[in-house]
C-alpha cells in the first residue's frame, strides 16, 4: 500500500500522517529524510524481512528531490503489507500525480485561504479569536476577482457570517458525537477524514450551549445583514458576535 501525501500545507498533511499512521500502531516504523538516499529506500522496502513484513516506511520529499520518479519499479513491486508513505512538503505537478494514481493512494493538502484560519481559530479565548480575525480582515484580499487562485475565490464569495454559521454547524455536529457522514448529509459538504478530526479536536475546547447560542446569533446577524436591518460590516459584527458568545478568557 503506498500512500502520497503532497501540498504546501505541512500542518494538515503531518495530522493526516499521524492519522494512518495510528491505523497502523504497532507496526515497524522507518523513516527517510533528505540524508538518505533511493538505494536506503529501496533496501528497506523491496529487500527482506530486516524490519518486519507488516512495516511503515516513511519517505520525506522523495519525488521533489528527484529521488524517485513514477517510472520507478518500487510503485509496481511493493510487497503486500508493506506500507509507504511519500510524504512530500510541495505541490505535486498534474503530470506526476495522474501518473501515481494508479499505483497510491494520493492526498492533496493546498494552503487554505486566509478566512479558514480565521475559523481554525474560534476557541473560547475571545482575544484569540479576536486577534485572527483583525489579521484576517488586514490581510483579505480586495476585490475578489483579483485573486487567483480558485479556492480563495470560491471561500470569498461567501460572506464572512455565513462562514462563520458553517463552521458552528459543523462543530455542533462534532460536539453531538456524529460522524462525518453525518455531517456531509447535513451540510450537503463532504470533509476528508484529516479535516472532520480538525473540527472535532476544535470542538472539544467549547460546551454545547455555548456553541448553539453562537450559532443562533449568527444566524440573527446573517438575516439582519440579508435584510438591510443593519449597516455594519461583517467584519464588526463579527467582533460583536464573539465578544458576546466567546468572551471566557477576556
Amino acid at each position: 500500500m503506498i500512500y502520497l501525501l503532497h501540498g504546501e500545507d505541512k500542518t494538515a498533511s503531518y495530522a493526516r500522517l499521524s492519522q494512518i499512521l495510528q491505523n497502523y500502531h504497532g507496526k515497524a516504523r522507518v523513516n527517510f529524510a533528505k540524508e538518505n538516499t533511493k538505494d536506503d529506500l529501496y533496501l528497506v522496502v523491496l529487500g527482506g524481512n530486516l524490519f518486519g513484513e507488516e512495516s511503515v516506511v516513511i519517505a520525506q520529499n522523495f519525488i521533489r528531490d528527484k529521488k524517485l520518479t513514477p517510472k520507478d519499479q518500487i510503485f509496481k513491486k511493493i510487497p503486500d503489507g508493506r506500507i509507504l508513505i511519500l510524504w512530500e512538503h510541495w505541490q505535486l505537478t498534474p503530470g506526476e500525480v495522474k501518473s501515481l494514481a494508479p499505483f497510491s493512494h494520493i492526498e492533496s493538502f493546498k494552503p487554505e485561504p486566509l478566512i479558514f484560519r480565521f475559523l481554525d481559530s474560534l476557541s473560547p479565548n475571545s482575544k484569540s479569536s479576536l486577534r485572527a480575525l483583525q489579521n484576517l480582515q488586514s490581510e483579505t484580499p480586495r476585490p475578489a476577482p483579483s485573486l487567483t487562485r480558485e479556492d480563495e475565490r470560491a471561500a470569498y464569495s461567501y460572506p464572512l457570517i455565513w462562514h462563520l454559521s458553517a463552521r458552528t454547524l459543523y462543530l455542533i455536529i462534532a460536539k453531538l458525537g456524529a460522524e462525518s457522514a453525518v455531517a456531509a448529509q447535513i451540510t450537503g459538504r463532504p470533509l476528508a477524514d484529516w479535516q472532520w478530526q480538525k473540527i472535532k479536536n476544535q470542538a472539544k475546547l467549547f460546551d454545547l450551549e455555548t456553541l448553539k447560542n453562537f450559532f443562533a446569533g449568527a444566524l440573527k446577524a446573517d438575516l439582519m445583514a440579508k435584510t438591510a436591518k443593519t449597516d455594519l460590516d461583517q467584519f464588526t459584527i463579527s467582533s460583536l458576535l464573539i465578544l458576546k458568545y466567546l468572551n471566557r478568557q477576556m
